[in-house]
This record gives C-alpha cells, sequence and structure tokens, in this order.
C-alpha cells in the first residue's frame, strides 16, 4: 500500500461527500454481496468513492478482457464487487470490471474554458471541470481538442445519446486502416436496416454478427472499421460491422434480492410523483426519507452528480441514502509552496489545499509520470492545477488534482469575495484596474497573473 493514510485526508472525503463517503451510511462491514460503481480517484491499492479497495486477490477486466491493476486508470468509472469493512475507509475488491461507453472519431467541439460538450460518434459527451482529461497524442490539450481525432470516453449514459464524462483520453490524431470503432447505447428506432443511438443511425445490414434478439430497449455495442458519414442533419450514420448485446441487455446493474449497491452517478431523469429517479440510465425507486442535508427529491435536477445506496428488492433497486456532490469553488494554477503529509495537506498560493481519499488524482507529467501517484510524491516547487471545494469551516478541499509540467505563470479562477479590498476566494488581487475590470461581488473571474507570496498581480482576467 503506498498512498498515505492521515485523519485529515480521511476528514476531506468526509466533508466532501458526507457520511456515505466514510461509513457507507452505518457502522458495520458491508455483506459479501456489495456492488461498487464509481469512479477511480488513486491507486495503492485502488480508491472508489473514497474508500481504498484491497486489490490483492482481486480479478481485473478490461472491456471483458482479462487485464490487471495497471491498465485502470483515474477518471475510469468502473463496477467493483466486494465488501467494505467496519471502519468505514477500506474495503476488499473481488473484482474490478472496466467499460467505455464510446471509442470512436469526434464529429463536433462545443468547449470552452474546460467545459461544454463534444460528439463523439453521435453522442453528446458532457465535459465539466471534474472530467479528467489525457491525450496520447502530443499537443493537444481540453481546449484544442481537434475533429476527426480518436477518442475514448468514459463516464455516465443514459444509453440514449448523452454521456457525463469522468475521463477523456485522446488516443490518436486520426482513423488508421484496421482500426475499430465502438459505441454503446440502448436500440431507438429499429427497422430492417437501421437503428438510432443518439444521433448515430447504425446501418447493420452490412454486420457480420446480430442479436437474435435485436429490439427497441436493448442495450447493446457496435463495431465498426469506417468513420460515420454526415448525413446533414446533426445525424450521422455508422456502418455496423458487429452488433452485440452488452452484458444482459439492460444498461443498469442487476442485482438478486437483498444485493447492496452504492453507486456514484448523474441524475438523468426524475419522477416526483411516483418516487423515481434515473440514475446513469438506470430507473430506480427512492424511499421517502432518502434525501440527507434537508433536501427532498424535488431539489435534485437533471445533471445533479450524486452518490446514493440501494438494495434490491421486489425486483427493483430501492435506494435507501442520497447524497448530492458538490462542485468546484475555487480553480488553481500553481506552484507547491509546502507539503505536510501528517496532516494530508499542500499549499498553493498561501492556501492549505486537503488532499482526500476522495480526490482525484493525476499525474500528467510528460516524463515518467507516477500511476500510483499520491500526495508523497508531490513535491514543493511542482507545478499543480485543483479543483477546489471550500467547506463550511472555510477549509479548502480538493476535489481534483493534476501535477502537470512546470511552467511559468499562475492561474485562478474563482468568485470575487470582496471588493475592497480586491479579494477572490480570499486571495489579495492587484491590477484588475488596468484591465479595466471592476470587480463585484459573486463576479466569477479567470485571472493570470504573478504570485509573490501574499498578493496575486494580474496580467489578464476574464469574467464569466
Amino acid at each position: 500500500m503506498k498512498r498515505t493514510h492521515v485523519a485529515m485526508a480521511v476528514l476531506a472525503a468526509c466533508s466532501v461527500w458526507g457520511l456515505l463517503a466514510c461509513s457507507g451510511g452505518g457502522s458495520s462491514a458491508t455483506p459479501a454481496g456489495m456492488t461498487i460503481s464509481g469512479v477511480i480517484t488513486g491507486f495503492g491499492s485502488v480508491y472508489v468513492n473514497g474508500i481504498e479497495y484491497d486489490t490483492a486477490g482481486a480479478s481485473v477486466y478490461m472491456d471483458d478482457v482479462p487485464g490487471d491493476e495497471l491498465q485502470l486508470q483515474p477518471g475510469m468509472l468502473v463496477t467493483l464487487h466486494g465488501s467494505n469493512s467496519a471502519d468505514g475507509v477500506t474495503g476488499t475488491a473481488d473484482s474490478i470490471t472496466y467499460a467505455d461507453v464510446v471509442e470512436g472519431v469526434v464529429l463536433a467541439v462545443s468547449l470552452s474554458n474546460g467545459s461544454g460538450t463534444l460528439n463523439v460518434m453521435g453522442q453528446a459527451v458532457q465535459v465539466n471541470e471534474l472530467t479528467l482529461f489525457e491525450s496520447d497524442v502530443p499537443g493537444i490539450t481540453l481546449d484544442t481538442i481537434p475533429l476527426n481525432c480518436i477518442a475514448e470516453i468514459s463516464g455516465y449514459t443514459d444509453g440514449g445519446g448523452t454521456i457525463y464524462a469522468s475521463r477523456i483520453e485522446i488516443k490518436q490524431a486520426g482513423l488508421l486502416p484496421g482500426d475499430v470503432l465502438e459505441v454503446k447505447g440502448t436500440v431507438a428506432g429499429l427497422n430492417a436496416v437501421t437503428f438510432r443511438i443518439g444521433n448515430l443511425i447504425v446501418d447493420y445490414s452490412g454486420a457480420a454478427r446480430v442479436p437474435g434478439n435485436l429490439a427497441d430497449g436493448l442495450y447493446v455495442e457496435v463495431k465498426g472499421d469506417a468513420a460515420p458519414t454526415d448525413n446533414g442533419d446533426g445525424t450521422h450514420t455508422f456502418a455496423a460491422t458487429d452488433v452485440e448485446m452488452e452484458d444482459d441487455g439492460d444498461i443498469g446493474i442487476g442485482g438478486s434480492e437483498g444485493d447492496d449497491l452504492q453507486m456514484q452517478g448523474v441524475v438523468m431523469a426524475i419522477d416526483v410523483p411516483a418516487g423515481t429517479i434515473g440514475v446513469n440510465g438506470q430507473l430506480m425507486d427512492v424511499r421517502a426519507d432518502a434525501m440527507r442535508d434537508g433536501l427532498t427529491l424535488a431539489d435534485l435536477t437533471v445533471g445533479t452528480f450524486i452518490r446514493l445506496e440501494a438494495e434490491f428488492t421486489g425486483a427493483q433497486w430501492l435506494v435507501k441514502e442520497i447524497e448530492v456532490g458538490r462542485s468546484s469553488d475555487v480553480e488553481i494554477k500553481s506552484i507547491i509552496e509546502a507539503v505536510d503529509l501528517t496532516a494530508g495537506t499542500i499549499t498553493v498560493m498561501g492556501r492549505d489545499i486537503v488532499i482526500g481519499a476522495g480526490t482525484l488524482l493525476n499525474d500528467n507529467v510528460s516524463v515518467a509520470p507516477e500511476h500510483y501517484f499520491d500526495i508523497t510524491d508531490l513535491q514543493i516547487g511542482d507545478r499543480v492545477e485543483a479543483e477546489v471545494a471550500i467547506g463550511g469551516a472555510g477549509q479548502w478541499e480538493a476535489i481534483k488534482l493534476t501535477r502537470e509540467d512546470p511552467g511559468a505563470g499562475v492561474v485562478l479562477e474563482a468568485k470575487v469575495t470582496s471588493e475592497m479590498p480586491v479579494q477572490v476566494a480570499g486571495i489579495d488581487v492587484a491590477g484588475l484596474a488596468g484591465l479595466g475590470i471592476t470587480p463585484a461581488l459573486d463576479m466569477t473571474l479567470e485571472i493570470s497573473g504573478t504570485w509573490d507570496g501574499s498578493t496575486f498581480t494580474a496580467s489578464a482576467a476574464t469574467v464569466y
């Protein structure tokens, strides 16, 4: 086990996610029938949903093919079968399964400041500040993704063309002979020749293999070796060489009576009168007292990031607890000024930032990146980019942290917290007047400049 566990690190996961992250909603160990669905946030062994899972005896599957732990990457959405310990911070994995949602051609890009939408194989891929990005092609960044490159997307899908990306990896600059493209989704509009997955029209007339039970609503994986053709109406046609039923043909996670589920995901449908929600494309009943923090089911909206606990009963998952995730309050890119392994913090721009069990960690340096990356690998002078949630007591808690190659300049994106003196996220800022910007409370600014240890002097700024 490489990753350092300290009390403050555990507290970070608790404070961002509440008790679900640290105790599973209870004080006893979970049963062996536990299924955990969530994003990998770190290694040593594997961290999912704020829990460290021992993988010593675990089987790993990558797109249905036996693999190993080194193939797993931060930001991948996985399904883990195993158990949680009574301590609420550790567990044991019996198996870990990863499957991408789509790997194929980028057909359209609408991104600004790291957020927006990609069209990959006719699927609307939603991107936000918590999406982890990696490129195997030098020079491509999240804001410079080119058309026709090949992207692998991991994330939360409704099966009908919408994907909330947890990880984007640019595999190649373009399609090469012999490459296989693939997309997973729910069949819609089936006829004798075609069906749809989102805005992708799948022509299966030439497919070597097609499920005998092909029907609307069946969850399938479609493969082909030619880029989709543009139909000029917002859709593309993809010539399938293979159509295969995915798992048992249902998009959701199956279960047996009494099984338990811990899931991280995105709300994609809500029916308050019926007491149901759709999470990651799966319809679930919700117990009347499931919501936490004084919220009700009516407070949820489509696109809300949640973590839940459920029990399989009466042929369906019954959600017992729901906790709403928190978005980033501050984006900061600068140099580490101090590292405190005992407290589990790093200091950036004079602010102590907690690195917890639930922090999504990624080493993005171009030379010898550390796969088992954790706070012990961070050094004074390292350049990092962090998405930070500010706790009720003012504590800065990293939701995502990436180590970058050395570079000049400092970037801060957050709300104005004081007009006189000018402060952004509580940090003193100078030079905005010279840029023609008059700060107002709660105005969101993205500022580039220099940091002298006490004041951030702006050289450029954008108002959002």
